[in-house]
């Protein structure tokens, strides 16, 4: 038809998904490990110090709360990602912003996965690997936010 105004469409974001596919394959490895071999060692490696599990938690509690912000300022300070036409530079963004979120998500999973085997205690693993894991699947890379972003990089 002529006239009729045409989408154009989206970049495409599937090796950003496979690459998120993987995290969170890798974050469901570790909580069942926590789950199932932490129990299991021989003995916690450390006794479970608090001089060791106190600042580990408090990192992989901070990797959870900061893996959206830092998602959103990879994103604001993209270099040109709002000037191109195509909206590739922004895809390619997003992307970015998205995967490296997910990488901190799945770094606090992996911490209480260490955690497990450091205590003897496998609770660690599978609530910081189920929070993670929570937190990915809000953070995962979707078109549709994709195509919000630049519709509202086109408006005035």
């Amino acid at each position: 038809m002529i006239g009729s105004p045409t989408a154009a469409p989206l970049p495409s974001l599937a090796s950003a998904r496979l690459a998120a596919l993987g995290m969170a394959a890798s974050l469901v490895a570790s909580i069942l490990v926590s789950r199932f071999v932490a129990p299991t060692a021989a003995a916690p490696a450390i006794g479970g110090t608090d001089a060791v599990v106190l600042p580990l938690t408090g990192l992989a509690l901070i990797l959870i709360l900061t893996s959206s912000r830092v998602r959103s300022f990879v994103l604001r300070r993209a270099p040109g990602a709002f000037l191109d036409p195509a909206g590739e530079g922004l895809a390619a963004a997003y992307a970015r912003a998205s995967l490296l979120s997910l990488a901190l998500l799945e770094a606090a999973g992996l911490l209480g996965c260490v955690l497990s085997f450091l205590t003897g205690l496998p609770r660690y693993g599978v609530v910081f690997g189920a929070a993670a894991l929570l937190a990915m699947l809000t953070r995962w890379p979707r078109e549709g936010e994709l195509g919000r972003l630049l519709a509202r990089r086109s408006a005035p």
